[in-house]
C-alpha cells in the first residue's frame, strides 16, 4: 500500500486598476475585471508550482477561492444594491507518495 502526504498553497489573483481624478484627488480603484495576463506572466505564480514539483509534490486539485461583492447605490432617488461573488484566487492542492510499507508492514488481506 502506497502512503500520501497532501499540502496546500493559495495564489491571489490580481484584478484591474482604474485611475480617476486629477493631481491630489486621484485615486486608483480596482475593477470586478480579473487581470488574466498579469496572473499568467506573474513568476510568481509559475514558481511556486515549479518549486512543488521540483520537490516530488503532484498537483490533484485547483479550487477557486471566491468573496461576495456588493455594490450599493442610489439611481433616481431609488435605492438599488447588487451582490455577486468574484474570486480572490486560487488553492492548489498536492501530493506526494511517502515511503511505501513493506510486505511485512502491510495488514493481511482477507
Amino acid at each position: 500500500m502506497t502512503l500520501f502526504e497532501y499540502t496546500q498553497t493559495f495564489v491571489p489573483l490580481p484584478y484591474k486598476t482604474v485611475t480617476s481624478g486629477v493631481l491630489m484627488f486621484k485615486s486608483t480603484d480596482e475593477t470586478s475585471e480579473p487581470d488574466i495576463q498579469g496572473y499568467l506572466s506573474n513568476p510568481e505564480t509559475l514558481a511556486i508550482l515549479n518549486r512543488h514539483g521540483r520537490e516530488g509534490w503532484e498537483l490533484v486539485s485547483v479550487q477557486q477561492i471566491n468573496r461576495g461583492h456588493e455594490q450599493i447605490g442610489n439611481q433616481n432617488a431609488q435605492a438599488w444594491a447588487v451582490g455577486y461573488a468574484i474570486s480572490t484566487g486560487f488553492l492548489f492542492f498536492f501530493k506526494r507518495c511517502t515511503a511505501p510499507l513493506t510486505s511485512l508492514d502491510k495488514p493481511p488481506q482477507t
